[in-house]
């Protein structure tokens, strides 16, 4: 057996801290992994101290990485308006640094999504790829979602596909071309035409004539070769069908406000609850304290349950690199992280 029962999360699903500590294992059979490659010092000293309030745990020696870090409280902004905590993050961001926000539930990143995707800041979560709401910019190999279909609109542009830059085929053609008003754009019949024809056929202006309305086509050629960026986003954000509109601004809005590298690199903020991030880590963790009321009513509550809180908030201190920010809360409901 492998694992850390200080870090144990999935109690609710029949995770027990006895597979480890009852019957105990004898001595000569156990093997400590002392020397962390990622905690700091700052951040070592105080999740050891949360962890030793853990009603059912065994010591052991664990040493932090040669590095200092800090652990400090954000006082500006909370989970219901994080603003200024995104100014605070930028910060280091500027630095070159990764940023990982962290909350006990999903709900409570709601609004940093919603201040992330108006400031047009790229974000993610590489350990849960399946939620679409914290992955918004994937460009997926299917080419289905919207950045891979803005990115395939705009491969004959230079400034964002570099010398991969040039003619539209068939399926990069049909990628964007699913998601726009085909009235005054396509000529009659195109669609049927483009799923006829053979996937990395190229479509050259010959091709672009007989697929679109020719004065369409003019005004497209025109803002793709001569016009600017944001022209060009513009002019597809415009002929966009009304249900996939709102899915295009975002990043829309990213590439505009961070240039194309933003839709092609991987995001240095990442967002998620604790229990989505484990095993994960980055330069700098936002910890917010704050809990549901079934999480109140844990931590109210003597023995295992106050230690499943205590063992999450543990977790997410222990995926900071080198700075922990701990977050204000907004209401009683919150775990007391004694950090001035």
């Amino acid at each position: 057996m492998a694992g850390d029962e200080d870090q144990l999360l999935y109690s609710f699903c029949g995770a027990t801290v006895d597979a480890f500590l009852n019957p105990p294992v004898q001595e000569s059979h156990k093997r400590v992994l002392r020397q962390s490659f990622r905690v700091p010092r700052a951040v070592h000293a105080l999740a050891s101290r949360w962890a030793e309030t853990l009603t059912v745990r065994e010591p052991k020696e664990y040493l932090p990485r040669d590095f200092d870090g800090e652990v400090r409280t954000c006082r500006d902004g909370h989970w219901k308006a994080p603003e200024r905590i995104l100014d605070d993050a930028e910060k280091y961001m500027a630095q070159g640094k990764t940023v990982m926000f962290l909350t006990a539930c999903s709900y409570m990143l709601d609004p940093l999504k919603t201040a992330l995707r108006a400031a047009g800041m790229p974000f993610h979560n590489p350990y849960r790829k399946q939620r679409s709401d914290w992955n918004p910019l994937r460009n997926s190999e299917s080419g289905t979602s919207t950045t891979a279909r803005m990115l395939a609109f705009l491969r004959p542009r230079e400034d964002v596909w570099g010398d991969g830059a040039g003619e539209w085929n068939t399926e990069e053609l049909r990628r964007w071309v699913e998601i726009v008003k085909s009235d005054g754009l396509l000529a009659r019949g195109a669609q049927t035409s483009i799923l006829s024809m053979s996937p990395d056929t190229p479509i050259g202006i010959e091709l672009l004539d007989r697929l679109f309305e020719p004065a369409a086509a003019e005004q497209m050629v025109a803002v793709l070769c001569g016009g600017t960026l944001e022209e060009c986003v513009r002019w597809l954000q415009a002929h966009i069908l009304a249900a996939k509109r709102k899915p295009a601004e975002y990043p829309g809005a990213v590439l505009l406000k961070h240039g194309p590298r933003a839709l092609f690199e991987k995001p240095q903020i990442i967002l998620g609850t604790v229990h989505s991030v484990k095993g994960g880590e980055a330069d700098v963790v936002y910890l917010f304290p704050d809990l549901s009321r079934a999480g109140m009513v844990e931590w109210s509550t003597p023995g295992e349950h106050r230690d499943s809180i205590i063992r999450q908030m543990y977790v997410g201190m222990t995926r900071a690199r080198e700075s922990l920010v701990i977050c204000q809360p907004v209401s009683a409901w919150h775990v007391p992280m004694g950090v001035q």
